[in-house]
């Protein structure tokens, strides 16, 4: 498949060579460093309501009443897409959107310790191998300086959603409705096929 040849998780030697480390302040899970190896987070994608589905794709979140899918993008620290789970109701919540890839658990399920993935608070508690920004009330100096180093390093995958809407003007929110009237295959490939798109051609921010 073309989308397999362009999007990929990393494997082997290329997981050290994208590591990042982040500070740890949850000693009991591991001492000294993450390995941030990738970066997961979540948007939506306008598309037409599909016959007799309902209510089953509006989504109300984010201040846009359309119907829509959840798309999630899972990349690297260079912008490109290594994962795209697409098919899901705009309304979907991310975690649980995320919880649907079997290729994306397997993933985590075989990465060596200390090696995680970086979301935002929600995919908290999604997996082991994923970590999020702690929440709470009254942080000490080391938890509010690792969410602030979360927040900093995972703005490679907002710029990477950020891009392939630019870029590829199917996908943004204005008056562009993927087709969907029979049914959500053809949105869904065009989500995937924006994402390989822009792993080939519009990946400018290495």
């Amino acid at each position: 498949m073309v989308c397999c040849r362009f999007i990929s998780f990393p494997v082997g030697v290329e997981l050290q060579q994208l590591a990042t480390p982040l500070q740890n302040v949850d000693d009991q899970r591991l001492q000294g460093h993450y390995r941030v190896v990738l970066y997961i987070d979540g948007f939506i994608v306008r598309i037409q309501r599909p016959d007799g589905a309902g209510d089953a794709f509006f989504c109300g979140r984010h201040g846009k009443s359309c119907d829509s899918l959840n798309v999630q993008y899972i990349t690297d620290r260079h912008g490109r897409v290594r994962h795209v789970i697409t098919g899901l109701a705009g309304s979907t919540h991310d975690k649980t959107a995320a919880s649907w890839s079997v290729e994306l658990r397997q993933f985590l399920d075989g990465l060596p310790d200390g090696f995680v993935v970086l979301g935002d608070a929600a995919y908290r508690g999604l997996h082991d191998r994923v970590i999020t920004p702690v929440v709470g009330r009254n942080l000490t100096p080391d938890q509010e300086g690792y969410n602030a180093a979360c927040t900093r390093i995972r703005q490679i995958v907002e710029r990477s959603i950020g891009a392939t809407q630019l870029k590829w003007r199917i996908q943004q929110l204005k008056e562009n409705r993927l087709p969907a009237k029979k049914g959500v295959l053809f949105a869904s490939q065009c989500t995937i096929a924006a994402a390989v798109l822009h792993n080939r051609f519009t990946n400018f921010l290495q």
